[in-house]
């Protein structure tokens, strides 16, 4: 897996200007793959993007918060093992 070091540097960018982490969740749910993200989730966010960028280590709680928020995202909009759903949330 290739992270490419420009988006882990905005990322950095965006942990100093103390930035809210979930507006940055989003647009990364939006732009990249699933499997990468559950991929950089499963290693650990700040050990993963720190080898990026060792600059990550130095906002690990910003990270930290954005892995959270990644994964609980990721989690609420999980297929359920049910099978697929109406749009109204009911079981088809």
């Amino acid at each position: 897996m290739k992270i490419p070091q420009q988006y882990v540097a905005m990322l950095v960018k965006k942990a100093v200007e103390d930035s809210d982490p979930a507006l940055y969740a989003d647009l990364i749910l939006d732009n990249v793959p699933e499997d990468m993200i559950r991929s950089v989730l499963a290693a650990g966010i700040v050990p993963t993007l720190a080898a990026v960028d060792a600059r990550v280590k130095d906002h690990a709680e910003w990270f930290e918060s954005l892995g959270a928020t990644l994964g609980e995202a990721m989690t609420d909009h999980a297929p359920e093992s049910g099978g697929p759903s109406a749009p109204d949330g009911t079981a088809s």
